[in-house]
């Protein structure tokens, strides 16, 4: 919001404040420019000494990990396969004399490998078929959360070598969730039966093998520890410390080692042989453009005096140059006060403004022209708006007569007439719909029945006419005079061509997928498909063969409800034509 209330406020000041501007930001952006490709080179060099130093120390801290790792692995198996554990493994039952007994022999052995090495929290022997397990550590149960902690950490633990069994977990499962830890998980194999597996040894260890390499060659340098997917596990033990995960995943794309730029920083990797692990050392990009900030700094106080001795100069060329510009931006003042006979003297403004002086002049004489022509066609679209509100009297003075004859016919005792001067004074009295465009479907109904009605009259009862439509529908919306024209068309077009000339028109709804479709069918004249094509292909083209007043329903109806809806034609094949009137499905008007 602010940014765009700076740019408005620019895009009003004058042309020589712009041009300052635009020549101030020139010089800047050349300044830039210059110091960048300066900073781009030193910072190049400076990034081929850095990658020779990381993959010297990558190569140092990935064998030092390894052989962390190959240590504890080793350490692990030989575990797993000590008598006590394999023995305890073993027991199918926890009233086994041998139970208590067997559990006390494998708490010598774990305590003997914790005495050992300080970095173990605890180690736990966990019998599968028993659901049981021995723990023994330098923390307590409790603290380390051991009974609810085991089984997630063992779901989230990743294989840790192409092959083998030993998985991994770094996290913060045990220790109340407020350290992160090492977990190594060693399925316990029978000694003597090839590959049973009989329970499963947990060691959790903390992670102190990135915190003892964290003086490298680099001053802001990391090293961290990373997996098979990308993710940032250990980062000199800060990272699991303060809970932070990588975000974006660093893509290996199954290399052993290179760099990666991600996020202002490099990513110098190196896979550690045997597992499935990387050692990354991170190092920000600001480190190598750290040679070129003297360089750039010297640069940018030049350019900033160049900049001060260029804008005074700018200045006093602009001023005597805006001078005949300044005239064309006050008459532009005069036009907005609407002295709109106001015209530029094009006189001592130099050949280009002249032109622009000259121009002005000549658009101010069109527009005035142009407004005389407005005002005369606004007079006679004034005019036309008259006739036609003029118009709409007729319609009123038409049936209000046709109720006179109406009464005078009945009185006389003539019913037949009256009957039909009443019908066709109810239906001009419809059409008006007391000015209305839109009409619930109830409404367009009674105009047709009271059509049909009439032409009955005139031809004689000829035409039988069922109307199917549900009290569901019978408020949804329908532009004025819809139906009249599609019956209209059936009688004429459709059942008066007809060897016969008598015939039937049913007007039925359905609702489907929030459309009503509305149907007309006749048994009138049998048609082709070729013949259904052509029509449905001028109503949607807006033919002239159909005739108007198929297409003007046609339009309306798209007007009033959008392209989706209008008019198809179908063929009966029992005779005659279906005509679907698509309109939308909501409340209605009531």
């Amino acid at each position: 919001m602010r940014k765009k209330k700076m740019m408005q406020k620019f895009s009003r000041q004058n042309l020589d404040t712009k041009l300052r501007w635009y020549l101030s930001v020139l010089l800047v952006t050349i300044a830039v420019v210059v110091a960048s490709i300066l900073a781009a080179f030193s910072a190049r060099s400076s990034y081929k000494k850095t990658e020779e130093m990381a993959k010297s120390q990558l190569s140092f801290v990935a064998n030092t990990y390894k052989n962390w790792l190959d240590n504890n692995n080793m350490m692990l198996v030989a575990l797993q396969m000590t008598p006590a554990i394999q023995e305890f493994c073993s027991l199918k039952d926890h009233s086994n004399p041998g139970y208590s007994i067997a559990r006390s022999s494998v708490v010598e052995s774990i305590m003997t490998q914790i005495n050992m090495n300080m970095d173990i929290n605890f180690i736990s022997v966990i019998n599968q078929e028993l659901d049981s397990y021995v723990y023994s550590g330098n923390m307590t149960i409790t603290k380390t959360r051991f009974d609810e902690a085991y089984r997630k950490s063992y779901e989230i633990s990743e294989r840790a070598r192409p092959q083998g069994t030993v998985r991994i977990d770094f996290g913060n499962q045990f220790i109340g969730g407020t350290k992160y830890t090492v977990t190594f998980y060693q399925p316990v194999f029978s000694t003597q039966r090839l590959g049973e597996q009989l329970g499963m040894l947990c060691i959790n260890m903390n992670d102190n093998m990135l915190k003892t390499m964290e003086n490298t060659n680099f001053e802001v340098a990391q090293v961290c520890l990373v997996n098979q997917k990308g993710e940032i596990i250990s980062n000199q033990g800060e990272a699991l410390l303060t809970g932070e995960k990588q975000v974006k995943c660093l893509d290996f794309s199954g290399r052993d080692r290179g760099s990666i730029y991600q996020e202002g920083k490099y990513y110098f990797y190196q896979k550690i042989e045997g597992w499935q692990y990387y050692n990354v050392i991170v190092i920000p990009a600001s480190y190598f453009y750290r040679s070129a900030i003297p360089m750039v700094a010297l640069l940018l106080a030049t350019m900033a005096a160049l900049l001060v001795t260029s804008i005074t100069g700018v200045r006093r060329i602009v001023k005597m140059n805006y001078e005949p510009l300044a005239a064309v931006v006050s008459a532009m003042d005069h036009i907005s006060d609407q002295e709109l006979d106001y015209r530029i003297p094009t006189e001592d403004m130099g050949a280009d403004f002249e032109k622009l002086g000259q121009g002005f002049n000549s658009m101010m004489d069109n527009i005035a022209k142009l407004m005389d022509q407005v005002r005369s066609e606004q007079h006679q679209l004034d005019q036309i708006r008259f006739n036609e509100l003029q118009s709409q009297i007729q319609p009123h003075f038409l049936y209000n007569t046709l109720e006179c004859i109406h009464w005078q016919a009945s009185a006389d005792g003539n019913k037949k007439v009256s009957q039909l001067i009443l019908a066709l004074a109810s239906y001009y009295r419809l059409s008006l719909s007391k000015g209305k465009d839109i009409l619930p479907l109830k409404e367009e109904l009674e105009h047709a029945k009271i059509y049909l009605m009439i032409q009955n009259q005139r031809f004689g009862n000829v035409i039988k006419y069922y109307i199917e439509i549900p009290e569901s529908l019978h408020y949804v919306r329908i532009p004025k005079l819809t139906l009249q024209p599609l019956v209209e068309n059936s009688i004429y077009h459709g059942i008066r061509t007809k060897e016969g000339g008598a015939g039937i028109i049913c007007i039925s709804a359905i609702e489907k997928n929030r459309q009503v479709i509305v149907t007309v069918e006749d048994s009138g004249t049998v048609m082709t498909q070729e013949q259904i094509d052509r029509i449905n292909h001028s109503v949607w083209e807006y033919g002239e063969k159909l005739g108007y007043g198929v297409n003007n329903v046609h339009k309306r109806i798209q007007l009033a409800f959008g392209e989706q809806y209008g008019l198809k034609y179908k063929l009966n094949h029992n005779g005659g034509t279906i005509v679907l009137i698509y309109l939308p499905k909501d409340d209605g008007v009531k």
